[in-house]
């Protein structure tokens, strides 16, 4: 009776520790593979590499062949709280858009994707019986952008030239300003903002059926909407018609190692209360801004570049929110400041370098009634370093290093002295605009008086080259006992 007993025992502890297991199992999250070359959407998504005999069925799963899947799509559609999705790299792009929204993860296990470099390109092949074919010998097809300040822009009736986005072969096309110059652009394309049509121009001898016409037609490459704890990784997301990365209603996503670049909007941009972490991404060459991020948005940048973009500014944090960017560099855009804050937002700069593009006639650092903070920075190479806004916003600025600025390194309105902070600063004068007053290197005690401002701040030129930050000399105020040579100003070096 007592061996029966222990035998009842055991098979109750076997089905509790096996019902236990199933639980640790679902924990942890499942895993999931997509490979766009070796991968079927009718396999079950559950191996990196497809095998040859047939596994175990899987309700729901297509046809029980273990191996990836071939689109983001079908994986998507199987994720579960805190699952784990792999990208394969392969030697092709993804030519589909990566659409994160409903099923996320947990505070202490969030659901990730893992890019492992891959590409997510919105170029796609534009048939030929989408061109129409017009009488002076082109081919028309309807294009419009997602570009918002491009569209509005009403001087710029055609692609600004950057990023790159016609393609002809896999190669880059030429891209004509005019139709006149399209007659002279064989292989071209111009494309008519008015109209909204892009034009093109076959190479001599060629038929539009010999081409492999490339341009871009999905909106955003990655987009993270709707749903909360997520880790994105490792990504190229390119020629999108939007943006490269797009998030909104969401907290606790994190992006790291993200090239969002070369798209027809911008590089990054976070919506309606995103709190989101950017770290190591890059965002260049992009139509619009490099980052603009609205609606109340919460985002952290570490240690990224925002370059070379094209309108609106480099990184424009619109309207209320709270924006921080560490170790970054900020430099280089081409339309509006480099940084723009908006009414009732908050942005804090740490250790990051601010460098104007040449005959921009923007102020580097704009506030538009938010509030900045600076501490480390290095800002340089424009005609005003920061302007403060008249009526509302605060301006702090601690360990940062202003050097030329052609008519001044900051600008405090009239009114807005009392919303202005500054000390332990190293100030290549220059001119400093505060209270309308335009004080220089000679007048320098004159505004210290005044402003109650910079008792601690440097005013004499830092030997502050372009290409590196400077160490403080041996009789430096901001030295402590001790110290070998502490630095102010950005650790980061000026790009070229």
């Amino acid at each position: 009776m007592m061996k029966k007993v222990v035998g009842s025992w055991s098979i109750r502890v076997a089905a509790v520790v096996f019902i236990v297991s199933l639980l640790c199992a679902a924990a942890l999250g499942e895993t999931w593979y997509v490979n766009n070359e070796t991968g079927q959407d009718t396999f079950d998504g559950l191996s990196a590499e497809a095998l040859r005999r047939p596994a175990v069925r899987t309700p729901g799963l297509g046809d029980g062949v273990h191996g990836p899947f071939a689109t983001f799509k079908r994986a998507i559609s199987t994720l579960k709280t805190s699952d784990r999705l792999e990208i394969a790299r392969t030697s092709r792009p993804y030519r589909e858009m990566l659409m994160l929204g409903g099923v996320g993860g947990t505070p202490d296990k969030p659901l990730v994707v893992e890019g492992n470099g891959a590409t997510i390109d919105g170029l796609d092949v534009v048939p030929a019986a989408q061109w129409k074919a017009e009488p002076d010998g082109t081919f028309s097809t309807p294009f419009k952008t997602n570009a918002n300040k491009l569209e509005r822009v009403k001087d710029v009736m055609t692609w600004i030239g950057a990023p790159q986005i016609w393609f002809v072969d896999g190669q880059p096309a030429p891209n004509a300003k005019s139709a006149e110059d399209l007659a002279k652009s064989p292989g071209g394309f111009y494309w008519n903002k008015g109209e909204h049509k892009l034009y093109l121009k076959p190479p001599a001898g060629k038929k539009l059926e010999d081409l492999r016409i490339e341009v871009p037609m999905r909106g955003t490459g990655i987009s993270v909407h709707g749903t909360d704890y997520v880790v994105v990784q490792n990504f190229r997301s390119v020629h999108s018609l939007n943006d490269g990365v797009g998030t909104g209603n969401c907290t606790g996503v994190v992006f790291r190692n993200i090239d969002g670049s070369d798209n027809c909007d911008q590089g990054f941009s976070a919506h309606n209360g995103a709190v989101n972490i950017i770290e190591d991404c890059r965002f260049e060459r992009n139509a619009g801004s490099g980052i603009c991020d609205v609606n109340n948005s919460v985002t952290i940048f570490r240690r990224c570049s925002v370059a070379h973009n094209t309108f609106e500014s480099g990184a424009y944090f619109l309207n209320e929110g709270f924006h921080v960017m560490e170790d970054c560099v900020i430099a280089d855009n081409d339309d509006g400041p480099q940084v723009m804050i908006g009414a009732d937002g908050w942005v804090q700069l740490r250790n990051c370098v601010v460098s104007g593009k040449p005959g921009n006639a923007i102020p580097l650092i704009e506030s538009k009634g938010g509030s900045v903070k600076l501490d480390n920075c290095t800002i340089a190479d424009g005609v005003v370093g920061v302007q403060m806004d008249p009526a509302k916003g605060l301006l702090k600025i601690s360990n940062s290093i202003f050097a030329r600025c052609s008519q001044a390194l900051a600008v405090v309105p009239k009114g807005a002295e009392a919303r202005f902070g500054s000390n332990y600063n190293g100030w290549h004068l220059g001119v400093l605009d505060f209270g309308g007053i335009q004080y220089t290197a000679q007048t320098w005690p004159d505004y210290q008086k005044t402003s109650k401002q910079d008792a601690n701040s440097l005013t004499a030129d830092p030997q502050f080259t372009g290409a590196d930050t400077f160490d403080l000399p041996p009789d430096s105020p901001y030295l402590k006992s001790g110290d070998k040579g502490r630095r102010i100003g950005a650790f980061s070096k000026l790009p070229k």
